[in-house]
Formats: C-alpha cells, structure tokens, sequence
C-alpha cells in the first residue's frame, strides 16, 4: 500500500472522530488536501446547488450579472463606476438572501433558456442556482424563498437542494421547452382585419428565421427553422393587437412580428401589410 493511501485512510479516521462527519469519497461537501512538499493545507469546498423556478415581474432587468466589457468590472465611465451594465439581475435578487445563510460570496445561475431584458417572465422557469464555497449547507429554504419574494421584480417556488447539481445544469441547457408568449403590438396604421384573420395561416408553419440583426454581433449569423404550435388575437383598437403565441423552442418572438426586416419568413407584419411601430413581450407559460 502507498503511503498516500495509507495516511488518507488514518487522517480520515481522525476527522470522522474530530468532527462527527462520515467520509465519503465520490461525492465530499469538503475536501482536504494536505501538500507534504509546501508543509500546507487546503480546505475545498464543494458547490451548493439549489433548484427551483422563478418569475421576473419587471422589465429592463436582465437574467444574470451583466458585467462592463470596458472594464472587466473593475468601474470606469461607461458602467459609471458599477462595474456592471444593469443595477441589479434576476441572480443577484435570488443569490442576496442565499449566499448569506450558505457564507458564501457568489453564485452562478443557470437556466431553462432566458427572456429578453425588455420582456417579462411571468410563466416559471426552471433554474439551478450554485452557492461557491458555501461554509454551511443546511439552510432554511421556506425561509428564503419568502425573502427572496420580497423583492417586487422577481419571485421564486420550489426551492430545493440537490446533491446531483451538476446532472441539473446540463438538463436545464439541454432541455427544449415550448412556450406560450403574450405579445402586445401597436403597428404604424389601421389595422386590416380581413388581412388579419390570415395571421392563423401560420399555425403549424415553419419559420425560416436568420440570426436577427440585435443578436447577431454575438451568435452565428446562420437560418434556424422553427415551428409555430397556436396562435390568437385580440382587437384593442384600431392599431393595437394583443397576440398569443405558442411556438416550439428557440423562436424568436419579436422577429416573428416584426420581421426584422425580412430576416424571418413568413412574419406576421408582412402578412397584414403593416409595420410595428411598438411592442411589448411577456412570456406567460413554460411548457416543462
């Protein structure tokens, strides 16, 4: 037997007595690691992930900590000295209660797919939220998701620690999920009601939608097919139309009105002849 393995074995005996904890070798909350070369010791400890569903209540929020490229958020004019591009996030709402109880002092969210900054989130989306380095584990989530739930622009349900974190934040990348989206448009003219009816002609249509022109400085400027499941409306007014949407995965919802000046076709602004002079988005249901 080797001597590491040896003093891995005897060291580990004298810390179940010290401390009361059981060893455990495939999946510790803490690891050890004494270096004989340097006479030093390192304690490690691993992540603390916490899964649930959240909604963003707000716009003009974005999901995660969005930091200033100018400065790397170290603080300079154009963040005016934040560090960061937007006062505060859906991660930084859910982290402010959890990372105190846990002692920790960051996190890393990760989510089913994400809304824009101007749109809100009313449906739940599933998450996993990671705590690093948290120095306790047991925490009181009842609690905290009524803390969390204090804030007026994000609310959360479900909260609840796993111990397969990492399993979780693959299947939340992975996973597709159907939405249903409330979009309220107001287009430049009158509305054609006539043309209007023609917009549920693209029900079960595929959409052929290239990269659109406010994303496309940091995604693959490539054409993705997409499939519209439901769509219907409401008259407000002479200009103004309140359209629910259901689509599969990874459309993009303002385009599919807009057109986005033909990047996505067919569209809903081309079949009735009209520009979208406005429009609000909310998502309202994630089909999980």
């Amino acid at each position: 037997e080797t001597m590491k393995s040896e003093m891995n074995r005897e060291l580990g005996k004298l810390l179940e007595k010290l401390t009361g904890k059981h060893f455990d070798l495939k999946n510790p909350d803490v690891t050890i690691v004494i270096d004989n070369n340097t006479n030093s010791i390192r304690v490690q400890f691993r992540g603390l992930y916490i899964l649930g569903k959240y909604q963003k209540l707000a716009r003009g929020i974005p999901q995660t900590k969005w930091i200033c490229r100018n400065c790397n958020g170290k603080g300079c004019t154009v963040c005016k000295g934040e560090g960061k591009l937007y006062k505060t996030s859906v991660q930084e709402i859910i982290e402010k209660p959890l990372l105190k109880a846990a002692d920790s002092k960051e996190s890393s969210l990760h989510a089913a797919g994400r809304e824009d900054i101007d749109a809100r989130n009313l449906g739940w989306r599933p998450f996993v939220i990671e705590l690093v380095k948290p120095e306790k584990r047991k925490l009181d989530l009842k609690k905290l998701e009524i803390e969390v739930n204090k804030s007026k622009k994000v609310k959360v349900k479900g909260l609840k620690i796993v111990d397969d974190g990492r399993f979780w934040v693959k299947k939340l990348k992975t996973d597709r999920y159907e939405k249903t989206y409330a979009v309220d448009v107001e287009f430049e003219n009158d509305v054609d009601r006539k043309l209007l009816k023609d917009v549920k002609k693209l029900v079960k249509a595929t959409l052929m939608q290239r990269t659109p022109t406010r994303v496309v400085h940091r995604r693959a400027n490539i054409i993705r097919k997409r499939l519209v499941k439901a769509i219907s409306y409401t008259v407000v007014n002479k200009r103004r139309i309140k359209f629910k949407i259901r689509t599969e995965a990874g459309t993009y919802i303002k385009e599919l009105v807009n057109g986005d000046d033909g990047r996505t076709q067919p569209n809903i602004s081309q079949i009735i002849g009209n520009k979208v002079k406005s429009l609000n988005l909310d998502v309202i249901k994630i089909h999980s």
